[in-house]
């Protein structure tokens, strides 16, 4: 925990994604806590710097790679925060198919008094954005392990997560992030974007994602969009070698739920 909270104590919002000042602490808190480790950092751009750790067993066998990212997201209005979103304070406690997409519209500006001599760019995002809401509806194939080892895990997940993280886990969601419009009060708006973060669950794959999608947008008027990232759901099964030993690791004599569920939990994320 004292680990995460320097980390947080060090900003690395993205944008502007200076993580030259998190990458030392990085480097610097795991050759305090593992000493025998090998660090390199690499700089791949302004600010931009990978750290990377190896941890050599002198055993053969299979190797393990851990992959994270040092920047995070921005923090927004720092009035709307209860805490100082740097301050790492702990005041309680508390990955994935994802797509990213982003939609433009675009109108014909007007003055408020005239709208019949206009086309309204944010009615038009409205409406796609509406369709889009129906992807949540689609069709999933889903995978009975991965079914199992959710609802094995209901009773940790939702006692942190709060009701409904498991239908979340096994369900497509869209999150329309944010959304942006028009010039003036009394314009007829010529342009609104914006930028939505779809999660979508083992069963379903983002070709399937983008194709419906495009069957949403493309016959919409003044609607174009664009895919920003998009990465395929993925799971360790309960039986794979990596989880077996990650549970054996983790789970001891006093654990209060059972191992199976922790193989299972292991499994999902």
């Amino acid at each position: 925990m004292s680990l995460t909270q320097k980390l947080v104590r060090t900003p690395s919002t993205s944008p502007p994604g200076n993580v030259s000042a998190v990458a030392l602490v990085a480097a610097d808190q795991i050759r305090q806590l593992i000493p025998e480790s090998d660090i390199s950092t690499t700089k791949t751009g302004p600010g931009v710097i990978n750290v990377v750790a190896v941890i050599r067993s002198g055993c053969r066998g299979k190797r393990l790679v851990f992959s994270g990212h040092l920047d995070t997201y921005p923090t927004g209005d720092a009035g709307r925060w209860t805490l100082d979103p740097f301050s790492g304070e702990l005041s309680s406690d508390g990955e994935k198919g994802r797509l990213w997409l982003e939609v433009e519209a675009n109108g014909k500006a007007a003055h408020g008094a005239h709208v019949h001599r206009g086309s309204n760019a944010i009615d038009r995002l409205l409406a796609a954005l509406s369709q889009l809401k129906y992807l949540e509806k689609l069709e999933i194939w889903p995978v009975k392990e991965v079914e199992d080892a959710i609802a094995a895990a209901m009773p940790v997940s939702e006692s942190l997560g709060g009701p409904g993280e498991a239908a979340v886990l096994g369900s497509i969601t869209v999150n329309i992030g944010t959304i942006s419009g028009g010039t003036s009060t009394n314009l007829v708006a010529q342009s609104a974007s914006a930028s939505l973060d779809i999660r979508l669950p083992m069963g379903l794959s983002t070709a399937t994602l983008i194709e419906q999608i495009k069957r949403i947008l493309e016959p919409a008027d003044g609607i174009r969009h664009g895919i920003v990232r998009a990465y395929e759901a993925s799971w360790t099964p309960p039986d794979e070698e990596i989880t077996r030993h990650a549970t054996r690791l983790t789970v001891d004599e006093q654990a209060t739920i059972s191992q199976d569920v922790v193989v299972q939990m292991v499994a999902k994320a």
